[in-house]
């Protein structure tokens, strides 16, 4: 693969808090639409054919399994409509506990299909993710960075922050472009929601087998069984 034809034109996020990535974000209307589980989306066109979109959503379950969601990459094309791959090929830990990974992706949008190679940076310890094209490697799109962020809201609720700013490719024809920059928006941060309830649905339901089984085998031990 041939490099990208620039080292980067947008200004990648940086790991940190959404308070100090974009102010007061979630204002009084806001807290009180996310808390009737009604995500708040963002969208913002820029200069030269890129779009900025942000998006933060209320979620019932723990933020560390929330997060995983996010960072599990190679489960993307079972999650997320539209992704058909995405395979990693780079991996790494560093001694301050930030990982860095590459992957390729591959998604469709209606007929039309994209590739793409993303370098992430994930803070474990904020619970933070960002990413940008891998620029030794050539992308469809021009440039695009993004940004996660999970911050807990208590035991069993937390708060999914996005924002990416990407653009579709050029050959893409112009009467696609908005129906695209549309289905990004919606695909967000709906798909963490769905797959995390799930995971704590999963994950409760276990528990609550290993306490019945655990509470059976007290009984059986009572009783000299």
């Amino acid at each position: 693969n041939k490099p990208h034809p620039h080292n980067g034109i947008l200004e990648t996020f940086k790991r940190q808090p959404p308070e100090q990535a974009f102010g007061n974000l979630v204002s009084d209307e806001v807290a009180a639409q996310l808390q009737a589980d009604k995500p708040f989306v963002s969208k913002v066109d820029l200069p030269n054919g890129f779009r900025q979109t942000i998006a933060v959503r209320n979620i019932a379950a723990p933020a560390n399994l929330v997060f995983d969601q996010i960072t599990e990459l190679s489960s993307y094309p079972e999650k997320i409509d539209g992704v058909m791959l995405v395979e990693t090929y780079r991996d790494e830990r560093g001694l301050n506990g930030l990982r860095t990974m590459c992957a390729q992706y591959k998604v469709r949008f209606a007929t039309i299909v994209a590739e793409s190679f993303v370098l992430h940076e994930v803070d474990p310890f904020i619970r933070c993710m960002t990413f940008r094209l891998d620029y030794t490697r050539r992308s469809d799109v021009s440039d695009q960075v993004g940004y996660w962020f999970v911050e807990s809201l208590g035991h069993d609720r937390s708060r999914v922050y996005y924002a990416a700013v990407c653009t579709v490719p050029a050959w893409v024809p112009g009467f696609a472009v908005s129906g695209i920059y549309e289905l990004v928006a919606k695909r967000s941060t709906g798909w963490v929601d769905v797959e995390s309830r799930k995971a704590y649905a999963e994950r409760a339901q276990v528990r609550s087998l290993r306490g019945l089984v655990s509470q059976a085998s007290k009984l059986t031990s009572l009783h000299g069984l």
